[in-house]
């Protein structure tokens, strides 16, 4: 009869340290109510080209790397190329961004949409970015002037330093907005 009750005793205080278990998990998962949840802010992924050469929108994207200026000013639009000209410019993210530490850079390439004529094309890019669950949006506006000797393609590549510095874990991309207008 004694081996038999301590079965039962170590069966029912087994059931009881179970019942403990979950009900502690239960009152801990009731704390973070919102555990989980994703908040998107503002116009996630919005790209408005409008009726100007960059009208096909983003042709390429690519989260790296890199420094973009010194002094916290980005580095001004620079160009290479004869047929299809590439303009390279640089666009503050968030705080922090474009000093000579080297940032996550998200990178967005334009292609114009149509071979164009000789001349000269400008363009304003507006972008709003938020990154790593920032608190508010970061809105910076770049020139692009593209000049085509010839016929050819302008390409707008247009790096968006964060301001997060690369030595960290890579930051999320909570928002991006771009308005192109122009030529």
């Amino acid at each position: 009869m004694k081996p038999l009750m301590k079965r039962r005793t170590v069966y029912a205080a087994t059931i009881v340290a179970m019942l403990v278990m979950v009900s502690g998990f239960a009152l801990a998962s009731g704390l973070f109510g919102t555990f989980g949840s994703t908040k998107v802010n503002g116009n996630q992924g919005t790209i408005s080209t409008g009726n100007t050469i960059y009208s096909p929108g983003v042709t390429g994207s690519v989260f790296t790397y890199g420094a973009g200026g010194t002094g916290g000013t980005c580095t001004g639009p620079s160009s290479s190329g004869s047929t299809t000209v590439t303009v390279v410019a640089w666009v503050h993210g968030g705080p922090g961004a474009c000093t000579t530490t080297s940032d996550y850079v998200l990178q967005l390439t334009f292609a114009s949409g149509n071979t164009l004529t000789a001349g000269t094309y400008t363009d304003e890019f507006v972008i709003s970015s938020e990154f790593g669950g920032a608190a508010t949006y970061t809105t910076d506006m770049v020139s692009i002037v593209c000049v085509l000797s010839s016929t050819g393609e302008c390409v707008a590549v247009i790096n968006i330093d964060t301001g997060i510095a690369a030595t960290l874990a890579q930051p999320s991309v909570d928002a991006i907005g771009v308005t192109v207008t122009g030529s």
